[in-house]
Order: C-alpha cells, then structure tokens, then sequence
C-alpha cells in the first residue's frame, strides 16, 4: 500500500510553487536541444503530479505517494471534488501520464516526446489551475518571491568565495593537506616533549645515585 504523505512533512502552497516551476523548466528545455527534451517530460509530468498532490494536501491534509496522474485525479474525486475533464482533456491526461516512465530509457518502449508537447502540458495544466482552490491559490501567491521550500533564495557576491567545508561539509584537498601537516607538526611536538620527559628521567636517577653513593 502506497505511503501517505502529511501536512507535517509538506506545506501544500510549497508543492504548488515547485510545480509550476517544473513546468517553468520544462518549457525551457524543450525550447532548447533535443537530448535534454526526455528530462523536460519528466519535469512536467512532475510539475502536473505536484498540482494534483498539492490540491490534495489543502483538501484532505495528506495524498498518496503514488504517480499516475489518473489516480490523483481519482483520488480528489473520492474526496469529494468536482474535478470535471472535458474529453480532450481526459485524453490529454492519459498521454501525459506516459511521461512518467521518461525517467528511465527503455529500448523495448521507448516513448516520444517532442517540443510540440508543451501546448498539451500547458493545456492540462491550465485546466487544473482554474480548478484549484483559490485558499491554495492565494497561499502560493504570498509566498515571498525569495523563498522556495523554507530556504531564502540568495546570489553570492562574486567577491566573496565559497566556504565548501563549511556551506556543504565536502572538504577540500588543501583543507586535507593542512590538516596532515598540523598533525604531523603536532606529532613532532609530542615526540619532542617524550624525549624531554626522558632525559629528564634519566638525568634524575642518575642525580639520585649520585647521592645515595
């Protein structure tokens, strides 16, 4: 049985925002090169998938972590949706669920997509948009427009370079180098201070022999 997804886990105006920007993506890519036209189909049908989702979650506070956009569709309805396609857009719907399986090029189904296909994704999600309660719509219209999931959205000044250890806990091969040489000096110290505890060790025994003589 597939997981349900919660409130506690996902805000749903956030679901909305990253879907309309999968389709933002999407449309960029498929007005570029051919090879990178399978992600966009991914892409959308994810940003189709995050509209349905995010309905979901305002409405009944959880959806199911399934992906065939008919089900989501099934799912609101079950809910107590009017969730009303009109035929081309039910068509429309079943030729974009095919989109899913772009995640994974397979020889034995391979499955077409072309630059053509956006007016088909942006008709579908047109459709859903209007459809969308407006409580949700208004939620992700106050979204301030330098936040995206809980994160502040910020460009770095191109004076001031990256901490990599520090931002992403990756170190780097100079951060490595330096941390052997400290500890090779630290075991220098160390060895050094040994033989100083030794001598003197030694210089007191000696020192004590000389007296009890």
């Amino acid at each position: 049985m597939p997981r349900s997804f919660t409130k506690d886990e996902y805000v749903a105006e956030d679901l909305l925002q990253a879907a309309l920007d999968h389709l933002s993506a999407a449309q960029i890519l498929l007005n570029s090169d051919p090879f990178v036209f399978d992600s966009a189909g991914y892409l959308a049908h994810m940003g189709l998938e995050l509209m349905l989702k995010s309905w979901l979650l305002h409405f009944n506070g959880k959806f199911q972590g399934i992906h065939p956009l008919a089900d989501l569709i099934q799912d609101l309805r079950d809910s107590g949706n009017e969730v009303q396609l009109s035929d081309r857009e039910e068509q429309t719907l079943a030729y974009l669920s095919n989109f899913v399986g772009l995640r994974y090029p397979t020889r034995n189904s391979p499955i077409e997509i072309g630059s053509e296909d956006m007016q088909q994704i942006y008709e579908l999600a047109d459709a859903i948009w209007e459809k969308l309660p407006q409580e949700l719509i208004d939620a992700y219209k106050n979204i301030p427009k330098d936040r995206k999931g809980g994160r502040v959205l910020m460009e770095r000044p191109s004076d001031i370079p990256r901490n990599l250890e520090l931002e992403t806990g990756i170190r780097t091969e100079s951060d490595v180098e330096e941390e052997i040489r400290e500890e090779e000096k630290q075991g220098e110290k160390e060895g050094i201070t040994a033989k100083q505890v030794i001598l003197a060790v030694v210089a007191f025994l000696i020192l004590v022999y000389f007296l009890s003589s």
